[in-house]
């Protein structure tokens, strides 16, 4: 871990008034989705505003990370600016009539046919100017909503033959609701380094939810006996001198108790190890308690949450782990996917509570994400290596979903003579066997985990045909009346 330089710690103040015609509204959580990227959704969270004479500060998505620092009255803080496209900058300063984020600014009172232009902060660049000017004012319906709306359009004289035009795009803002349009406002003052995208409003919480609603506990963790999970794991070794794996483990889940606080899954295991063999545990038992995942799922995107419930987190004694939120992605991995909500969280700073120090991890990482069809779909842990977890497949309510895995390398079961091979592993519609016996003699027996035959073929050729069999683990028995019988194992994807 290293220490990172020092910043008083500002006394927060918070004013219980909204203002109009400003970007943000305090306390108004709200949700926009990127136009270009439609699987991307994130939040904004105005909580927080400092007041200093004339000119006020919000602070974004901050209230629990400043709450957690409540008992320092000074700190050593690293001030992480939100640079990447669709996060925010450190803070946001207005006044009368301006507000300011860094080199962005926006005449939030502008009148009708107002322009104002913005120079480039890019090295080289200070030719480059982006014009921005308001085209209308005038009542629009936006979430059942109607509003007073400014809108502003684009105009750059800087031009990227492989981006969309900054003109394609625009800001609307709405006198009580703030930011309906946007274009990140790295966008603007950089255009050179960062390719032009939008975001549009979908949903508003302040007290009243309005459109989108971010995803609950209960919304998450809500698997029921009967429901299947099929993961894989990725071990990446710290040294050389171990390889790295993969392997492969289907979650059968038992029983399912839930409570309003938590959700406590009895699930079977069965493993295929990077061995090559089948191992099967029984009972297992998997709990989420509500009070570990309540503030880190109402929190808005690029906040910084502390908690040290989770079983991803570094466990260190006295420091508390900060969670950065990522936002929401509808999953395309998993289908119908536009019912599938994916949520991104990644582990990378610590609060000292004693010595008042918030540190940057630098030899431990962890990332986790939760879906609304199956819950956690992926935890990651690492130092010098890593250990991977993620979903590939999943059985829910009798309904099939799965994602075929690529591995870095082709798995190969074989004999001891080394004679006889099954090819891919995982196999998708098609089992390869390749051998210097003459297997037309030969029966093959295909046997799922609990030992039922599934399938049975006298072998006429070197392939069998798994395309009807349903996905997880299977035992291959190539049998003979006189030379006996070969033994395999495999993965239907």
């Amino acid at each position: 871990m290293k220490e990172l330089y020092t910043l008083l710690f500002l006394f927060v103040t918070q004013i219980a008034f909204s203002q109009p015609w400003q970007l943000y509204q305090l306390h108004q959580l709200t949700h926009y989705q990127n136009t270009v990227d439609t699987t991307q959704i994130i939040s904004i969270n105005m909580d927080s505003v400092i007041i200093n004479g004339n000119n006020s500060t919000g602070l974004f998505n901050q209230h629990d990370f400043y709450n957690a620092l409540a008992p320092c009255s000074s700190v050593t803080f690293w001030n992480q600016p939100y640079y990447t496209s669709g996060k925010f900058y450190d803070t946001l300063t207005w006044n009368a009539d301006t507000s300011r984020m860094n080199q962005f600014y926006f005449l939030t009172n502008a009148v009708l046919n107002q322009s104002w232009i913005i120079t480039s902060s890019g090295s080289g660049s200070s030719t480059d100017t982006v014009t921005i000017t308001c085209t209308t004012i005038q009542p629009e319906t936006f979430l059942g909503i109607t509003d007073s709306v400014k809108t502003f359009s684009l105009a750059s004289t800087f031009s990227n033959p492989f981006a969309l035009p900054l003109s394609n795009f625009q800001f609307k803002l709405s006198k009580n609701y703030g930011l309906i349009e946007y274009v990140p406002f790295e966008c603007i003052h950089s255009p050179q380094y960062y390719y032009p995208k939008s975001y549009i409003i979908i949903g508003i919480n302040n007290n009243t939810l309005i459109g989108f609603a971010q995803p609950t506990f209960s919304d998450y963790f809500h698997l029921h006996a009967g429901d299947v999970v099929l993961w894989q794991y990725d071990h990446v070794s710290a040294s050389i001198l171990f390889p790295d794996y993969t392997e492969y483990f289907t979650d059968s889940i038992t029983n399912s108790l839930i409570t309003p606080d938590s959700i406590i899954y009895t699930t079977d295991r069965t493993t295929l190890n990077h061995f090559g063999n089948i191992v099967t545990q029984t009972g297992l038992i998997q709990k989420f308690f509500k009070e570990d995942y309540e503030t880190i799922l109402s929190a808005g995107s690029g906040s910084l949450i502390a908690e040290n419930g989770l079983p991803m987190g570094a466990g260190y004694l006295q420091y508390i782990d900060l969670w950065n939120s990522a936002g929401w992605h509808i999953d395309t991995n998993f289908f119908p996917s536009s019912n599938t909500i994916r949520s991104d969280f990644a582990l990378g700073y610590n609060i000292d509570t004693v010595g008042c120090t918030v540190q940057e991890y630098i030899d431990y990482g962890a990332w986790f994400s939760l879906n609304t069809l199956v819950g956690l779909t992926r935890y990651m842990t690492g130092s010098f290596g890593s250990d991977d977890y993620y979903v590939i497949g999943a059985t829910i309510n009798g309904v099939t979903y799965n994602h075929t895995p690529v591995l870095p390398v082709r798995v190969i079961e074989q004999t001891k003579n080394n004679t006889t091979l099954v090819f891919p592993n995982p196999a998708t519609d098609v089992l390869t066997i390749s051998s210097n016996k003459n297997l037309e003699s030969y029966t093959a027996i295909i046997y799922d985990v609990t030992g039922k035959k599934v399938h049975k073929i006298k072998l006429n050729k070197n392939t069998i045909n798994v395309k009807n069999l349903a996905q997880g683990f299977y035992s291959l028995k190539l049998t003979h009346a006189k030379n006996g019988e070969l033994n395999f194992k495999f993965v239907k994807n």
